[in-house]
């Protein structure tokens, strides 16, 4: 992502981009619970595919205008932007057609968040295999697999001097979202199970503790992996705890609607690029993509 901070105090902020990976491992579990009994064939394959389509693009696109115009404005009113090349055309094919993500450019484009989404629809692509796996593999096994996976990328990229899985966006990011959407499959998988087996630990006070100690770990300056260790366990005693029927306060109207609306929120804070053109025209600074 664009480097937006330099401050060596600012841990918290910095370690940030995990979220991206918490979302992965959190969407391999919706998508499980909604779609692993569904498809049973190329039909259900491509509805699945178009729904998921029609769920991500439309708002893709629109942030991709957004930024494009933001970027010819910038050019006209003689705006200096410190990653031009995120606005180069080479980036237009890419973007539009959401393999961003997939080691077919070496930058960012246009609105950086959205190489989540080319990762994201590489792993709606690998969802029936995921299912496949799920329903063969055990939970334990599954996670194995997971973590192989995690590990073996991680080992590749090193090997050819990239850097770790964990920041990887338009480099070949897709590969970053599989193992955690993977275990989210695999834990959707065995919700109900865990749910009768470990019933004692599915209270939402365990999931708050686990919660705080993300945040903990976040301005500690825990190693993303760990966090998302921690979010994945975090996931999966809250599905417990909804299995069960246990109430919460974020079960209420206000948490859902903050949900709803999460996907938006991420999919604009880089649009704000128009807002800053604007204050730079007018005197003000900032430090991030314009100076």
């Amino acid at each position: 992502d664009f480097k937006i901070l330099e401050r060596q105090d600012a841990t918290f902020v910095s370690g940030l981009p995990v979220m991206v990976d918490f979302f992965f491992v959190l969407s391999g579990f919706v998508i499980a619970v909604s779609y692993r009994d569904r498809i049973a064939g190329v039909g259900d394959y491509g509805r699945f595919l178009k729904a998921r389509f029609a769920r991500i693009y439309p708002l893709h696109f629109l942030t991709f205008i957004g930024m494009a115009a933001a970027g010819l404005a910038a050019t006209r009113l003689g705006v200096k932007i410190n990653h031009p090349e995120a606005f180069a055309a080479d980036g237009v094919a890419p973007t539009l057609f959401l393999t961003q993500a997939w080691g077919v450019i070496d930058h960012q484009t246009f609105n950086a968040a959205s190489w989540s989404l080319s990762a994201e629809f590489f792993v709606y692509l690998l969802a029936p295999l995921c299912f496949w796996l799920s329903r063969r593999l055990s939970l334990t096994a599954g996670l194995t697999l997971a973590v192989a996976l995690f590990v073996g990328v991680e080992y590749l990229r090193a090997e050819n001097g990239a850097r770790t899985i964990m920041l990887a966006t338009y480099d070949m990011g897709m590969l970053r979202a599989v193992p955690s959407f993977l275990a989210g499959v695999f834990i959707a998988t065995a919700t109900p199970r865990l749910a009768r087996s470990l019933g004692g630990w599915a209270r939402w006070s365990v999931a708050h503790g686990l919660g705080g100690a993300i945040i903990v770990g976040l301005w500690a300056g825990l190693a993303p992996a760990a966090l998302v260790v921690l979010f994945a366990t975090m996931m999966a005693i809250a599905a417990m705890c909804e299995t069960r029927g246990l109430p919460s306060a974020l079960r209420s109207v206000p948490m859902r609607t903050l949900g709803d609306m999460s996907f938006a929120i991420y999919m604009l804070h880089g649009v704000d690029l128009v807002a800053i053109v604007l204050l730079r025209r007018l005197g003000w600074r900032d430090g991030g993509l314009i100076s």
